[in-house]
């Protein structure tokens, strides 16, 4: 059997695995599970059930674990672990008790800025969970597609920004990292949160931080907000307090300039990064994450470093990118141990084997009466009370949940998540696990009435090419 590949983000942990190599649930029901943890009494929370909390309870909660990975005393008191390496302790068991069985032994995918105390402390960690550690692989390094002759691949973990140069020649090699600490998604979140917030105040009179429970709300909306942004100039951010709706239109523009200082940093560091390297006018090719591609004004940010625009790499593309690397990098490592690698054979990554070719078999959205929802990485929730945000689709009906089911974009292919008991059927059939969608299958949730719809649009030329949704 081969090993779980963990991507090792603050952000969102992913972790892949099986024949085919595919995402794997590792928190619940979620495909991630963000480096938080919250103490609640004698009860410590750790990953997306902290996560939720983490507005509420503030002062009880710790997202730096990851990020400073050592054995330093907690500066919170309070809290039941002693370090942060505790913290990433608990955070792991509860991660590798939903994925021991899925694999023999795991490869780690770590950021660019862990060096070889953090790695030792994490070899360490896994030791005491009897996981077999097979070997370190940077983030970078597996989820490039290595075509390009020279690579910058730009990721945002929960707390820093990272740049990593990669060359292919022969091999994909890693030659220099950068990062900027404290420039990552919390902080541009934070700043976000506050400016839509500010705009509401004004636009509405409704103060979205009147409670800790609302400010969760917004944070919880966040993503799916800015990563509409980054293809729209304007989106619709709206809120629900005691029957009344409150609603405003997001500008593009003003969470751009919002985020000034800190892009302002990230890009200081690409330039650093190019100038030392001495890449200035060469045919650069930037990838950027998932986390990465979230973020609106980003890819202008990068447009003058480069002639080319910037590739948007797939959801857990460096754990999927491990999968399809790693029998290979073993096999020149055989009998060393677990080792960090910082070089690997060009082989095909296997998201870009799942990549849509434009076969008429992939659906690119989901038909709810006269709505046609585009299907991305970001899950459509599907449900009576799905929660906020340009991925909720609410249903009325008997028998459906709160959160019925999601339905999202993986490797190119589209997958529907049941999250509930209630009844989700594929074409009449019952499903109750994760299923792959076809365009014309129909998705009927519970007994709401008319089934949804994968539909595939075209462009208007009418030449069959789709519209790529990503």
């Amino acid at each position: 059997m081969a090993p779980v590949y963990l991507e090792l983000s603050d952000a969102g942990i992913i972790a892949a695995g099986g024949a085919p190599a595919g995402i794997l649930k590792l928190d619940g029901p979620g495909r991630t599970s963000p480096g938080f943890a919250l103490q609640d009494g004698r009860r410590l929370m750790v990953g997306r059930t902290a996560a939720l909390q983490a507005r509420r309870f503030p002062q009880q909660t710790i997202s730096r674990f990851w990020d400073r990975l050592n054995t330093e005393p907690l500066r919170q008191s309070g809290f039941t672990a002693a370090s942060h390496a505790e913290l990433a302790y608990e955070h792991l068991k509860r991660i590798w008790s939903a994925l021991e069985s899925a694999g023999d032994g795991v490869v780690f995918c770590v950021p660019g800025h862990y060096r070889r105390d953090n790695l030792g402390l994490l070899l360490g960690i896994a030791g005491e969970l009897k996981m077999d550690v097979r070997g370190f692989v940077p983030i970078a390094l597996t989820a490039v597609s290595p075509a390009a002759g020279e690579i910058i691949h730009i990721d945002l973990h929960l707390h820093r920004c990272e740049a990593t140069y990669l060359r292919a020649s022969g091999e994909l090699a890693q030659r220099d990292t950068a990062s900027v600490p404290d420039a990552g998604l919390e902080r541009l979140y934070r700043i976000w949160a506050k400016t839509a917030a500010r705009e509401f105040l004004q636009a509405t009179r409704f103060d979205l931080f009147h409670s800790a429970a609302s400010e969760q709300s917004v944070y919880e909306q966040l993503p799916s907000l800015m990563a509409a942004l980054t293809d729209h100039q304007t989106v619709r951010f709206e809120t629900e307090k005691g029957g009344s709706s409150y609603h405003m239109p997001l500008q593009r523009r003003g969470m751009v300039e919002a985020a000034g200082e800190v892009y302002a940093r990230i890009s200081d560091m690409v330039a650093s990064l190019i100038e030392r390297n001495r890449l200035a006018g060469r045919p650069l090719a930037f990838q950027l994450s998932r986390r990465a591609c979230g973020l609106p004004g980003l890819k202008a940010l990068l447009a003058p470093f480069s002639p080319y625009p910037a590739e948007e790499l797939a959801f857990g593309a460096a754990a999927l990118g491990a999968a399809g690397c790693w029998p290979a990098m073993a096999a020149q490592n055989a009998d060393r141990g677990p080792s960090r690698h910082t070089r690997r054979p060009v082989v095909q990554h296997p998201a870009a084997e799942n990549r849509d070719t434009g076969g008429g078999t992939r659906p690119t959205h989901l038909l709810v009466e006269n709505t046609a929802y585009p299907i991305g990485p970001d899950p459509l929730v599907i449900g009576s009370s799905p929660g906020r945000g340009n991925g909720a689709i609410r249903l009325a009906g008997s028998h459906v949940s709160a959160r019925h089911c999601s339905i999202y974009r993986e490797g190119g292919r589209v997958f529907l998540d049941p999250c509930s008991e209630q009844g989700t059927h594929v074409d009449g059939v019952p499903v109750t696990e994760r299923t792959t969608l076809s365009i014309g299958q129909t998705v009927a949730v519970g007994e709401q009435g008319a089934p949804l719809r994968l539909i595939r649009c075209l462009p208007a030329d009418g030449r069959g090419t789709p519209l790529t949704v990503s």
